[in-house]
């Protein structure tokens, strides 16, 4: 959880292998990061450190490289819902069945 984002772009390929690698053959990953979407309105601060920013799409492309089973949640203050993507404040993924 809010890992990913801080991870450069050219290396999150390599935190993903990793993430797959050290689980167990039916181990699961959860991975939750704001959402791209979010950015504009983020602080300076805040903007510093989350150099790699997603969308639901672009995380599911990324996680489907190792995994067979990619779900992805949508979370709006303490709601969690698969509603409109561009709507979400923060991204959750349950990502299951390693390639």
């Amino acid at each position: 959880m809010d890992v990913i984002e801080h991870i450069p772009q050219t290396d999150e390929q390599t935190f993903i292998d990793t993430v797959a690698d050290n689980l167990a053959p039916d181990g699961f990953a959860v991975i939750g990061t704001p959402n791209v979407t979010m950015y504009p309105y983020a602080s300076p601060w805040n903007k510093e450190r989350h150099i790699n920013n997603f969308d639901q799409q672009r995380l599911h492309a990324l996680l489907a490289t190792r995994f067979e089973q990619v779900f992805l949640f949508g979370m709006t203050d303490e709601v969690l819902h698969t509603g409109f993507d561009p709507m979400c404040c923060y991204i959750l993924t349950l990502a299951c069945q390693k390639k």
